[in-house]
């Protein structure tokens, strides 16, 4: 599903000239969930936008289900991510004047070519399978952390994505809410969904297939899970 091939990325300024990722490969199966951990600086979030097509790169291949990632254009780039990626992240996202409903349709809206009236029935689906079916005309302000994240992976699901990325999804969570997103992560993967998540947490981490471990740009340690916690 994902090949990375030697990825080099950095950043530029007039003052400054900072490379992050450091000759990165890296294969993803469908199917598979891994967690991204590493230090804080050593690339992992950066990791994840290249994966997620929301950051280019500098050297290196990335094929993403057979489709070489770096000859797309802008447009193409956008398509790619409107349809087969979903994005779950730490701060949510969500956009404040919109209920939750209008939220999770918010992504079939730019695919552009979905009905008014289909968007909204899928986007009751979405969030009736996280729970949250008496909660679709409430705004994020109404909604506790546990229930904006739950909303923000309704989003990311409604279109039925190939891979949902996730950074620190339970980063603004406590432990307790924390622990229900991820068992609703687990049940994703279960039924087969792909999942790339950055986290700083071992616990967290503990619930993948698959720990990928950077440091200072590079792949250090690249290991399957005995077990998903």
């Amino acid at each position: 599903m994902i090949e990375l091939a030697d990825i080099v990325k950095g950043y530029r300024s007039a003052s400054l000239s900072l490379t992050v990722l450091r000759g990165v490969s890296l294969s993803i199966a469908r199917g598979e969930f891994v967690a991204i951990m590493g230090p804080s600086g050593s690339g992992k979030s950066t990791l994840l936008n290249v994966i997620g097509c929301l950051d280019g790169f500098d050297a290196g291949g990335y094929r993403f289900a057979g489709e070489d990632v770096g000859t797309l254009g802008t447009d193409a780039l956008a398509a790619l991510r409107a349809r087969r990626l979903g994005f779950v992240f730490q701060s949510f996202n969500l956009i404040s004047q919109l209920d939750a409903l209008g939220n999770v349709a918010l992504p079939l809206v730019y695919a552009g070519d979905v009905a008014r009236a289909d968007r909204l029935e899928r986007a009751r689906r979405g969030l009736a399978d996280v729970g949250l079916a008496d909660r679709l005309h409430h705004r994020p302000a109404e909604l506790s952390g546990g229930q904006r994240q739950r909303v923000a992976i309704a989003r990311a699901l409604v279109n039925d994505p190939d891979v949902i990325i996730a950074d620190e999804p339970t980063g603004n969570l406590d432990s307790a809410t924390g622990k229900e997103v991820m068992a609703m992560f687990e049940r994703l993967h279960a039924r087969g969904r792909t999942i790339v998540m950055v986290t700083h947490e071992v616990e967290v981490a503990a619930h993948a297939s698959r720990r990928v471990t950077l440091r200072d740009g590079r792949v250090v340690e690249d290991v399957a899970m005995c077990s998903a916690a």
